[in-house]
This record gives C-alpha cells, structure tokens and sequence, in this order.
C-alpha cells in the first residue's frame, strides 16, 4: 500500500526549482516560426489555386476563340468573355488585376505573342501585382530573408491552339 502513495507523490507534477517559465519561454520561442509557416502554407495555396484557375481560364480562353468563324466574328471578343466566366468566382477586388490578351496568329507574325510561321489563337492572361493581395513579414535581412512569404510580382497564363 505504501508503494502506491510514494508513485502518485513523485508522478511528475512538482515543479523543480527554476523550471516555472520554461513552458512560457518555449512557447514564446516556437509560436513566432509556427505563426510564419502557417501563413506561409495559407499564402501558396491560394496562389497555387490562383495559377491553376488562370491556367485553366487562358485555355478556356483560346478553346473560345478557336470556336469562332473568323469571316463571321472576332475571337478575340470571346476569349476575353470565356476567361471572364472561367474567373468568375474571383472578388471584385481582384478581377481589376486581371490582364487579358489575345492575338490571332495568321502565320506572318513575329512578335512575342504570335511567333513567325504559327497560325492559331494566342491567349495570355496575367494576375498581379501579387503583393497587393497578401501583406509580406519583413524580417531586415535576418538570414538573407528580407520578406516573408517571398512572392512573385506576378502570375501568368498562355494557352496556344494551332489551327
């Protein structure tokens, strides 16, 4: 009987002399880098969503204005409609940073969008500037790391269709 008291007496619920902060001062360390990560994480997968989305509208994009009998229409206008829609779900916030440029190859090009010889539709659709839609943590050059999440100024889509 008397083992049972001296195990529930020395079960590791005394506090030893000097060790009353040091949970206080662990956690003080640990919650700053844990409180970054976690943003970091939130931050990328919502670019990472965003990327997919704008991949997805630029080919929705060029799918349109492939569709589009060139004697009839410009398809241009509906790119420009079928990236829209494809975005929709976007705040109006963050439909203003959206740039939507379309360009109808003819084979006699030679610019950055139509490339000389390529016939088609050439979509591109650009998103940014970035840095106004996530605060970034400055950290002063600690470690070579002046802002955290580092960012890009901006995220880009082409789609092509060769016709």
């Amino acid at each position: 009987m008397e083992w049972m008291s001296m195990n529930r007496r020395n079960a590791g619920y005394a506090m030893r002399a000097g060790q009353a902060g040091a949970a206080a001062m662990e956690f003080a360390l640990v919650f700053p880098l844990l409180l970054l990560l976690t943003y970091g994480v939130i931050v990328y997968s919502y670019i990472y969503v965003l990327q997919s989305s704008i991949n997805y509208a630029a080919q929705e994009g060029a799918r349109a204005a492939v569709g589009v009998d060139p004697t009839v229409a410009d398809g241009t206008a509906q790119a420009g409609i079928a990236v829209t829609n494809a975005l929709s779900w976007l705040p109006t916030s963050q439909k203003s940073l959206l740039t939507t440029t379309t360009a109808a190859c003819t084979g006699t090009g030679g610019d950055a969008l139509c490339p000389a010889g390529a016939t088609g539709v050439v979509v591109r659709v650009t998103f940014g500037p970035i840095s106004s839609l996530f605060p970034t943590i400055s950290l002063g050059g600690l470690m070579g790391i002046n802002a955290v999440p580092p960012l890009p100024a901006q995220l880009t889509a082409v789609a092509v269709v060769r016709t």
